[in-house]
């Protein structure tokens, strides 16, 4: 249940704050020494915003208001300057209260401190323009700090090891970091050349690693911008000092858990978890290394690991709002149309995950008005082609012309998100228009796109005509997203998943969805083997996060290797860490069976482990511990709604009091 602040925080206009921010995330991308922005049109805040305040005090109250901008404070209608160390009365009696606050560079925001009189979530703001809306704010609560000024924090770590190399020095940090460099006590006028690596082969490589600096020493202290690495090798021109790091980063609860005899699989777990850590910012990002980037294939991906580890519920509207910027829509979401739906779909997953209803409220118009796009962007038959538009589905070797299976049964369930969050609010017209659509769609796709001889969905569709080609995406969605009957999904897994002769899926990004697909249909014990073969793979070459993409078929510097570049692979990618789902949902067996976890099943499967334990987050700061030892079960809960399936058997689980089913 959301309670209100007690104490003033920043307010801003909402969703403004995530869009600034994003923006200027889009321009820090940095590669072999030039910036590289963002390739799509980049939003900015509103520069010009009211907020006002109404309400009734029974004796007079004084306030102070700091602003991040220029602008004035009105009281009923009477205008005051905004000055340092200025308190304004507010006299017993109703009130209006006003502040106009300009800003042409950073974000318009407000910081109001009085007795009852705060700065909060019962504000409202508008741009002038008929726009009036709830405030945005977060836990921004130092009037010193506004959210312009805004920064992650930051702890010390150390190299564990250092060598001469050729005419440098090679740090190495002992795992993947996002840290800033602190040079110390070099001689003044030393100049430094820097050169950052995921690995020690792209760190020594001095032509071709992503990341470099040059530094000459001009104080007794430098503190260098964030960046990835594990490696850093140096070369100086006088005696550099001492090199340390900054780890920066996002403060997070870690809330979920998994353990098991399994030690490779244990291992698998906590680097998954600190690969979403890492790439957890003030957004969801991409990887750390080379684009740090919101991309919304990735984001709709670390959204459902996030329900199972952290479950910070801000940091995924933050994600939303930059993602979706503002109308009019000049594009697809990041140009591709395949992330137009993630973020649709996204949202009612999210209120299904949270109960946070104010939230769709929110964003509805934001997400009837790209849904419009999309439909817009629609073919003569009613399905969607790229049209000039980039159709990414996965970095594969497949067809992507035409009207793609996958990229349509995207459409349907982004459709039937539409729906339901129109249902939720109370938009009958919307909800029978964009179910109708939906079911007309999901039609379509059953009549174009399954091959009955083949028993599986082809790859695509040229004026109706279908393809022969067999690819494993849309398959994959088949299951995941219930295209797919009882009988056509054991096809599917016989003619396609299981089938050596598909080819396979080579990004963990996909990975994701195969994965989810196998536990779907019960494939517990090949899902787990995969995962030792595929992330314990990765460990097996080294890795202390997980990647962009894994071909075990390549051996040492060549797994460096994306993009025709010998290092532009990210080692440290969010989609990489998808086994905290997988372990959590599907093992442990943790799932909201009505919105917002109101009523949930815990279904642990072993999948072939002797035993495990482990912990899924709740809303509200609750949780669920599940252990398993053989054929005994052990669920724990603070939660109300919970019930503990065992085969035909479904027992209620009473919260704070353990349910041990012995055999």
């Amino acid at each position: 249940m959301k309670t209100r602040r007690t104490k003033p925080t920043w307010i801003w206009y909402y969703g403004d704050f995530e869009i600034h921010q994003h923006m200027l995330m889009g321009l820090q991308r940095e590669e072999r020494g030039n910036i590289v922005p963002a390739f799509w049109k980049l939003f900015d805040c509103n520069r010009l915003i009211r907020f006002t305040k109404k309400g009734h005090l029974e004796k007079d109250e004084t306030i102070a208001v700091t602003m991040d901008g220029v602008g004035y404070v009105s009281i009923n209608g009477l205008r005051q300057p905004v000055r340092e160390g200025n308190r304004h009365l507010v006299k017993a009696g109703d009130y209006v209260l006003t502040v106009i606050v300009g800003n042409a560079t950073g974000l318009p925001s407000v910081f109001v401190q009085g007795h009852t009189i705060i700065s909060d979530e019962t504000w409202s703001a508008d741009s002038l323009a008929g726009d009036k809306s709830p405030v945005g704010c977060w836990n921004l609560d130092d009037p010193a700090v506004p959210p312009s000024k805004f920064s992650l924090p930051c702890k010390p770590v150390q190299p564990v090891g250092r060598m001469k190399v050729e005419q440098g020095e090679l740090y190495d940090f002992g795992k993947e970091t996002f840290s800033k460099l602190v040079i110390d006590g070099g001689e003044p006028g030393a100049v430094l050349r820097i050169y950052y690596g995921e690995s020690r082969e792209e760190a020594l490589h001095k032509e071709k690693t992503v990341i470099r600096d040059c530094v000459t020493i001009q104080e007794p202290q430098h503190i260098l911008p964030a960046r990835a690495f594990r490696y850093v090798y140096v070369e100086s021109e006088g005696e550099p000092g001492t090199l340390s790091g900054l780890y920066e980063y996002l403060p997070l609860e870690k809330r979920g858990a998994f353990q098991c005899p399994n030690e490779t699989l244990n291992t698998i777990y906590d680097v998954s978890l600190y690969t979403l850590e890492l790439c957890s910012r003030l957004f969801f990002l991409d990887g750390i290394k080379r684009d740090r980037w919101v991309w919304s294939g990735d984001a709709y991906q670390s959204y459902f690991l996030d329900y199972y580890s952290f479950f910070d519920q801000d940091i995924i509207k933050r994600t939303m709002l930059a993602l979706r910027g503002k109308d009019p829509i000049p594009s697809h979401i990041n140009t591709i149309v395949d992330y137009s739906f993630y973020w649709l779909i996204s949202v009612w997953d999210y209120y299904h995950h949270t109960g946070d209803g104010e939230f769709v409220s929110q964003i509805y118009p934001r997400m009837k008005s790209l849904m419009e796009y999309c439909i817009g962007r629609g073919n003569k038959d009613g399905l969607i082609e790229g049209q000039g538009d980039w159709v990414f589905i996965d970095w594969a070797d497949m067809e992507k012309d035409g009207a793609l299976c996958a990229m349509q049964m995207l459409y349907c369930k982004a459709l039937e998100s539409m729906s339901q969050c129109a249902a939720l609010l109370d938009f009958q017209e919307d909800q029978e228009r964009y179910g109708n659509l939906a079911s007309t769609v999901r039609g379509k796709i059953l009549r174009l796109y399954w091959n009955e001889e083949r028993g599986a969905f082809v790859t695509t569709c040229r004026d109706l005509q279908p393809s022969q080609q067999i690819r494993r995406h849309a398959n994959l969605f088949a299951i995941i997203f219930g295209f797919a009957s009882e009988e056509m999904a054991q096809r599917i897994k016989t003619s396609v998943i299981l089938n050596e002769e598909v080819p396979p899926i080579t990004t963990p990004y996909f990975k994701f969805y195969e994965l989810e697909a196998l536990c779907k249909m019960g494939e517990y014990r090949t899902v787990l083997a995969q995962m030792e073969s595929y992330w314990g793979g990765m460990l097996e070459e080294g890795a202390t996060t997980f990647w962009e993409e894994y071909d075990p078929t390549l051996t040492g510097v060549e797994q460096c290797a994306m993009y025709n570049q010998p290092f532009d692979k990210s080692f440290c990618h969010a989609w990489g860490a998808s086994p905290i789902y997988l372990l959590g949902r599907y093992f442990l067996g943790v799932e909201p069976t009505k919105v917002g976890y109101a009523e949930f099943q815990v279904r642990p499967q072993l999948g072939g482990l002797a035993s495990m334990r482990g912990t899924v987050p709740l809303p509200d700061g609750k949780s669920v511990t599940v252990q398993v030892e053989g054929a005994r079960v052990q669920v724990t809960t603070d939660a109300e709604g919970g019930t503990l399936v065992l085969g035909e058997s479904r027992i209620p689980i009473v919260p704070g009091q353990p349910l041990t089913v012995e055999g």
